[in-house]
């Protein structure tokens, strides 16, 4: 007897983990990263810490921030931001 395999192409419409990707015959294209990632060209990479951004962000490092309001502290003190407070390249 001799084995036959049935290989077919597969479609994910969504994930868990830092990205969504659409997977049509074998090749994955990045949609969007989950919050806390942004768009590092193919990838997706974290936020430098303590850095968010928005769910199913498409953005590059400018779309992280720095909270408003959330407690910060460091040698000097504890501080927070009025605003988010965006990061530049």
């Amino acid at each position: 007897m001799k084995l036959r395999y049935l290989i077919l192409p597969i479609l994910i419409l969504s994930s868990s983990g830092p990205a969504s990707a659409e997977v049509t015959l074998g090749v994955c294209t990045l949609v969007s990263c989950a919050t806390g990632y942004y768009k590092n060209s193919t990838v997706c990479t974290a936020c430098p810490t303590p850095g968010t951004s928005a769910d199913h962000n498409t953005g590059a490092i400018t779309t992280c921030y720095i909270t408003a309001n959330d407690p910060l502290s460091d040698t000097t003190g504890t501080y927070v931001y009025t605003t988010n407070c965006y990061y530049t390249n």
